[in-house]
C-alpha cells in the first residue's frame, strides 16, 4: 500500500471496499442479536477472517492510522453498519427561488437604514404602511404570477425584509 505523503493528512480512515463488504455481510446476519451474543459471534468472525483482518490492519497503519484497528472494526459493525438503513432516501425537491425586484429591495434597504433602532416586526409594519403602494402592489402581482398565493406572498415580503434587517443591522 502507498505510504502517506508528508503534505497530505488523512482525517477519516476508511476500510477497503472489499473488507467493508465483509463487515456489512456480518452485520446483516447478526443485526438483531443481543449484545452478548453479538460479541461472541464477532469474536468467532474475527478468528475465521484473521487473514483479512491482518491485511486491513496493515493497510490502515500504512495510511497512518494509530488507533486500535480491531476496536475500530467492532465499533463500525456494532454502531454504524448495524443501524444503517438499507432504504435509499429520496432527496427533497427544492422549490425554485423567487427573487424580488431591485426597486423593492432598494426601498427595503433605505427604510432599514432609517429605522435601525426599532424592532424588526415594528419596522416591517412601518415599511408596509409607508412604502409606495403602487410599487408594493406591483411586487405582490409579480410574486403571485410566480406561483405564490396571497399568504405566501406576504410571508415572502416579510421574511425578505427581516432577513435584510438583520444583515444590515449587524
Amino acid at each position: 500500500m502507498a505510504t502517506q505523503d508528508s503534505k497530505t493528512q488523512i482525517f477519516r480512515f476508511k476500510f477497503t471496499p472489499q473488507f467493508q463488504e465483509k463487515l456489512v455481510g456480518f452485520t446483516k446476519i447478526h443485526k438483531f442479536d443481543d449484545p452478548v451474543i453479538f460479541r461472541e459471534n464477532w469474536d468467532e468472525w474475527m478468528a475465521e477472517n484473521k487473514a483479512s483482518v491482518i491485511q486491513e490492519t496493515r493497510n490502515l497503519e500504512n495510511l497512518g492510522y494509530r488507533g486500535d484497528v480491531k476496536t475500530k472494526m467492532y465499533k463500525s459493525v456494532r454502531y454504524y453498519y448495524k443501524d444503517k438503513s438499507e432504504k435509499k432516501t429520496e432527496p427533497k425537491k427544492r422549490r425554485v427561488y423567487i427573487s424580488l425586484d431591485r426597486d423593492i429591495l432598494d426601498n427595503i434597504d433605505s427604510h432599514i437604514d432609517k429605522n435601525k433602532t426599532s424592532k424588526p416586526a415594528a419596522a416591517y409594519l412601518n415599511f408596509i404602511n409607508s412604502i409606495d403602494k403602487e410599487l408594493l402592489e406591483e411586487t405582490r402581482i409579480i410574486l403571485m404570477a410566480s406561483g405564490l398565493d396571497k399568504n405566501q406572498t406576504e410571508q415572502k415580503l416579510k421574511k425578505t425584509y427581516k432577513n435584510r434587517f438583520f444583515i444590515r443591522t449587524k
